[in-house]
């Protein structure tokens, strides 16, 4: 929904001439506001699941909210980590040089 109302406010203040952007080149923050909204989403939901499995666990006494909470912070912390360790390899090539 995020990328309509983009497109709607390019047309009013004449940035583009349709909602079809028929130029490519006025295509490029179109794209990046589909990705940022798509981003949002992913964010959304994925805080989304984390806070009902966090309440499920506490609710279901298995766990209390300390450790819920503990939990949460490590397995964010654990993530952050493997994802900056991950970003910092570099890329496998097929045929080396």
């Amino acid at each position: 929904m995020i990328p309509l109302p983009t497109i709607n406010y390019g047309i009013r203040k004449g940035c583009w001439t349709d909602r079809h952007l028929g130029v490519r080149s006025s295509r490029l923050l179109v794209m990046a506001a589909i990705l940022l909204s798509v981003a949002d989403g992913i964010l959304l939901l994925a805080y989304a699941v984390v806070v009902v499995v966090g309440w499920s666990r506490v609710a279901l006494g298995g766990h209390t909210r300390a450790q819920a909470a503990s939990g949460t912070a490590f397995g964010a912390a654990a993530a952050a980590l493997s994802f900056a360790l991950l970003r910092g390899r570099r890329p496998v090539r097929c045929h080396p040089r």
